[in-house]
């Protein structure tokens, strides 16, 4: 169990290009949590739909959500860089806009931070397909991490979170990566500490 559980702080972050279809079911994943001690803060990239007009009424109605705004498409690795630095939470949580998370996904991957030399904990995730296929994208113990991580993505970018502290330590995304930017991420994180999944 966490030391002082109930009062660890975490910051989601997520970033939304023209997400109208999808935004607000992804919100209101992050908002059922079970573990409630966080806030969402959501960057719309320049979106021309209804995403900003649905972020700004989300926002209205639960005070944890901060919405930025790009005035023009800045890509999801700026927009990111841009989220974090408006955190002040001891963990960091992503989430895509189109994904959703399960109730407990915080109560469950907040214990593992209980150990100090775990730097990142990902999850295991569902994909889901229009053609009503799905697959998983399945689970790897910390002895497969360490062997698979510099040549493969551990874990889906969607389902991780780190702690803020080392993120800082490693000089956080890479404006330069474009895509790819959370393999650089975890293999940065790797030489600070202990990678994970949550089961």
């Amino acid at each position: 169990m966490l030391k002082n559980f109930n009062h660890t702080t975490v910051s989601f972050v997520m970033s939304v290009f023209n997400g109208e279809d999808y935004i607000e079911k992804s919100i209101e994943s992050i908002l059922s949590q079970t573990y409630k001690n966080f806030e969402l803060i959501i960057v719309d990239d320049g979106s021309i739909d209804e995403t900003q007009k649905i972020l700004k009424i989300k926002a209205k109605q639960d005070k944890r959500i901060t919405v930025l705004i790009n005035k023009k498409n800045l890509g999801l690795t700026q927009s990111l860089i841009n989220a974090i630095k408006k955190t002040s939470s001891e963990i960091i949580v992503r989430q895509d806009a189109d994904e959703i998370s399960k109730k407990n996904r915080l109560e469950k991957l907040l214990r593992y931070y209980d150990d100090k030399t775990v730097v990142a904990v990902g999850s295991n995730c569902m994909n889901i397909y229009s053609n009503n296929l799905k697959s998983s994208w399945g689970y790897l113990n910390e002895n497969q991490i360490k062997k698979k991580i510099k040549y493969k993505t551990i874990f889906p970018h969607g389902s991780s979170s780190f702690r803020a502290t080392s993120y800082y330590q490693v000089n956080g995304y890479d404006i330069n990566y474009k895509t790819c930017q959370d393999f650089d991420l975890w293999n940065k994180l790797f030489k600070n500490g202990r990678i994970l999944m949550c089961k």
